[in-house]
């Protein structure tokens, strides 16, 4: 009796033993298997937010083409509205449909405020249309004249100012609105500064008969003669009518 319940103990304790024993890999396997999932969770957790990420930058990046291709496009229309004032506004000028002209000008430069150009254009039909004004007698008359003498001056001047000194038209209507005005002076001071910086200036003067007035007028035309003649002995230039005096 006593060895044979010695033998079941030490049966018991070995199957205890191996419970135990399984029982702890059981454990092991599950605390295992819990740190694996976790880890990946974690990993994959990372991964996710790396990839929102990226899709949250790649968001930004669309919206910012977006709003490139938007301004791009309210550019380009803006091109073809400017395109077609000004192409409108210079062949009304061409004919002398100085009010058209005017009217295309300004709406040219309500889409490109600081366009020296397009000044330019603006002024020089404000004085075109101010000659052809000012010879009426009526009162509403000479109120348009006086209001076009203005525009055409500030607008000559503002021209001038914008301008990169590569385009000589601002300046040289300036110059030829205030001959016109009768200021020799400040217009003698705006033609030598013309000749001295623009090549081409002398040639143009040369053809252009709106000047020819003012070599003939007493009051300007010693002192207008004298800078022209002047520029036109530096470029070796013998046949200019301000030269030869062929009026």
């Amino acid at each position: 009796m006593s060895a044979s319940f010695e033998d079941r103990l030490a049966e018991l304790a070995t199957k205890s033993r191996r419970t135990l024993l399984t029982t702890l890999v059981f454990v092991i396997s599950i605390v295992i298997g819990i740190w694996y999932l976790t880890s990946n969770s974690i990993k994959l957790k990372n991964t996710i937010i790396q990839q929102e990420r990226v899709i949250a930058e790649n968001k930004s990046i669309i919206e910012q083409d977006r709003a490139t291709l938007a301004q791009l496009s309210s550019e380009i229309d803006k091109n073809k509205q400017t395109m077609t004032h000004i192409e409108s506004g210079i062949r009304s000028l061409l004919v002398r449909n100085y009010p058209n002209a005017i009217q295309e000008f300004k709406a040219f430069l309500e889409l490109r405020p600081e366009d020296s150009s397009a000044l330019n254009y603006l002024g020089y039909s404000e004085y075109r249309y101010w000659l052809v004004v000012r010879k009426g007698t009526k009162a509403e008359d000479v109120l348009l004249a006086s209001q076009l003498a203005q525009a055409a001056e500030e607008h000559l001047r503002d021209a001038v100012e914008l301008s990169d000194g590569d385009n000589i038209w601002p300046l040289y209507n300036l110059t030829l609105f205030l001959y016109q005005s009768e200021r020799g002076d400040e217009a003698a001071t705006r033609l030598k500064i013309l000749l001295d910086n623009h090549d081409l200036a002398l040639g143009y003067l040369c053809s252009d008969g709106q000047f020819r007035r003012f070599r003939l007028a007493s009051t300007t035309g010693p002192e207008f003669a004298r800078i022209v003649s002047e520029a036109a002995a530096n470029a070796n230039m013998a046949n200019c009518w301000v030269v030869s005096g062929k009026e």
